[in-house]
């Protein structure tokens, strides 16, 4: 049976999903956001044949899979070019918007390459770069700069949270019984977040407090290994009502 070569991270689906749907749907969507997004998608297909080549999967899913992994990559980068060179071709004015996206990309980079990716820095990272595609989808969609920047802050942070949240109640169920030390690094992020989403407004702090409770319950009771399926369910149901609370922003 031949491999899948789909990408296995089920949370970064939802890291690319939502905040590329909530640009979309905060504005109008033109040829030039649409692009963009399926560039996106396209260069996030990219990473499991990559996996691949690299003989992440084992040597010998690379034997066996090598020659159809090399092609969707090359068919990946193919699509994800074109689609970005069409988005910037139409939207020129904001080809800006696009560095953090580039930069923070080209940061995953050698984290995957060295295996990395799947640490504490890693996650957050690519959460940040998954995040941030908001910024120029909402202003090649007609969003103005500000609420644009509200939105890619708005997902960086509630992903951050729920990267922390999960972590932190993996750790405890893992150490509880040595009595290890609990991290505070999860309730200081939830404390900088609401403080931050409150001086910004209404609407950024109603955007992000899924997310800030989520958090708060996977911190206070970490829930046993058996039940972390219900965990991703229940972030899936945090970032649809960001999104939702992200559609009351105030143009």
């Amino acid at each position: 049976m031949a491999r899948s070569l789909m990408p296995k991270e089920h949370g970064a689906y939802g890291q690319l999903a939502f905040p590329a749907a909530s640009a979309l749907l905060l504005g109008r969507p033109t040829l030039a956001s649409v692009a963009l997004v399926v560039s996106a998608c396209a260069l996030f297909f990219a990473h499991e044949p990559w996996l691949v080549l690299l003989g992440r999967r084992g040597t010998r899913a690379r034997r066996e899979d090598g020659r159809p992994a090399t092609r969707a990559l090359a068919a990946s980068l193919t699509m994800g070019g074109l689609c970005a060179g069409i988005a910037l071709a139409r939207a020129p004015s904001a080809a800006w918007a696009l560095a953090p996206s580039v930069a923070l990309g080209a940061l995953v980079v050698p984290l995957v390459i060295a295996g990395k990716e799947k640490t504490l820095a890693g996650e957050l990272l690519v959460a940040t770069a998954l995040s941030s595609l908001a910024l120029p989808v909402a202003l090649m969609s007609g969003v103005r700069a500000g609420e644009a920047a509200a939105v890619a802050l708005v997902w960086t942070a509630s992903f951050g949270l729920a990267t922390l949240g999960v972590r932190e109640a993996m750790a405890r169920r893992r150490l509880s019984r040595r009595g290890a030390p609990r991290s505070l690094m999860a309730p200081i992020a939830v404390a900088v977040v609401v403080a931050v989403a409150a001086a910004q407004g209404w609407w950024v702090a109603l955007a992000v407090a899924p997310f800030v409770a989520a958090c708060a319950l996977l911190v206070l009771a970490p829930p046993a290994p058996r039940h972390m399926k219900r965990v991703g369910w229940s972030l899936i149901g945090a970032s649809g009502a960001t999104l939702a609370a992200v559609a009351l922003i105030p143009l």
